[in-house]
């Protein structure tokens, strides 16, 4: 405590205040419990500190930022022993402890991703001098000082979660396809009575360009059932689609996150997405085509989608705009395999044509 309790203890031990007496035995009882804890020299006593309501029992406390950089609090809380009592009112005592976080006053100082968060996507090598926090980023200095989240990811090969992988080698047990769960997908799917049969799938490398050996041989088997198209998820970028009598959709992209995430990787555009459309005739799926989208973040950290061919058509910067139409011939030539150098903008594109 910054405060000299011996002092405080000295100038009321006379005191015949009874609730006093009480109130310097807990605040002793306290600091004994952070001297133990080694917590203490995080903390401070301020005897005019009182809370807003009117249940607190006994202690009470505040949170700060150390850094300062702001003057409000995070958080508070305290000890309340009649609330839960009174409430229940059935004899019996419920004293507590609780505290809340004020979400602004967090959020403001989190806001700032560059100033007060590490961007493990870059090089690590100056961080004790951009982010003046030694102590409390030392576990990741340790991790990642000599090391660049590109050598980490390797960007031409597949992450560990669609691993290039001999998927028949009895011996790999790690990612042997269990075909009795491959088998059941395929019942499923076969015995449902439905007109037009999509499977959504949760796999894929995330980041990976292309798709991994693993996910392509579950998709092989599972598509040998009459399902009519397959969606696979969790690459979180764009991933090709293909078309022989069945649809496959790799990857669709992102459609919420949000480009200031520290962790992307924006070398295969994570801000863009495709709409996967489906034109039906006669309980049938005639033709796919597909719509680029883009995610924009705004000043107040607020997401919203756009059509990127629209976006196109209302920039008037030319350098902006030349930016976007590269994107989107980069998106189109991804999703269905091509290497076009230049494209027609509009909103969709045709699947198979």
């Amino acid at each position: 405590f910054n405060l000299d309790i011996n002092e405080l203890i000295e100038k009321f031990k006379d005191s015949d205040n009874e609730l006093l007496k009480q109130g310097i035995d807990e605040i002793l009882e306290l600091n004994n419990y952070l001297e133990k804890m080694n917590i203490k020299e995080y903390c401070s006593f301020k005897p005019f500190l009182a809370r807003g309501l009117e249940i607190y029992t006994a202690t009470v406390w505040e949170i700060f930022d150390k850094q300062q950089r702001i003057t409000s609090s995070l958080g508070g809380g305290g000890r309340y022993d009649k609330i839960i009592t009174n409430f229940i009112d059935d004899g019996n005592s419920y004293p507590a402890v609780g505290m809340s976080f004020g979400l602004e006053p967090i959020y403001t100082i989190l806001k700032d991703n560059q100033k007060y968060m590490i961007n493990l996507l870059k090089d690590q090598k100056d961080i004790n001098k951009t982010y003046k926090r030694k102590d409390f980023y030392k576990p990741l200095i340790t991790r990642y000082i000599k090391t660049k989240i590109k050598e980490l990811i390797k960007y031409n090969k597949p992450l560990l979660a669609d691993k290039n992988i001999v998927i028949d080698n009895i011996n790999d047990k790690e990612w042997k396809i269990d075909n009795k769960i491959i088998s059941n997908i395929k019942k499923t799917i076969n015995n449902d009575k439905s007109d037009i049969k999509i499977l959504l799938l949760h796999t894929g490398g995330q980041f990976n360009k292309t798709p991994g050996t693993y996910t392509e041989e579950i998709i092989n088997k599972i598509k040998q059932s009459n399902v009519n198209t397959i969606i696979a998820t969790h690459p979180h970028i764009v991933q090709k689609c293909t078309y022989d009598k069945k649809l496959i959709a790799y990857s669709l992209g992102n459609f919420s996150i949000s480009p200031s995430t520290p962790y992307l990787i924006f070398e295969d555009l994570p801000e863009y997405s495709i709409i996967l459309n489906m034109y039906i005739e006669n309980k049938k799926i005639i033709k796919y085509t597909f719509t680029v989208l883009k995610t924009i973040e705004d000043s107040n950290n607020y997401l919203k989608i756009y059509l990127v061919n629209e976006l196109i058509e209302k920039e008037n910067n030319n350098e902006k705009k030349e930016k976007l139409i590269n994107d989107l011939l980069f998106i189109y030539n991804k999703v269905l395999s091509k290497s076009l150098k230049q494209i027609d903008i509009k909103e969709e594109y045709e699947i198979g044509d």
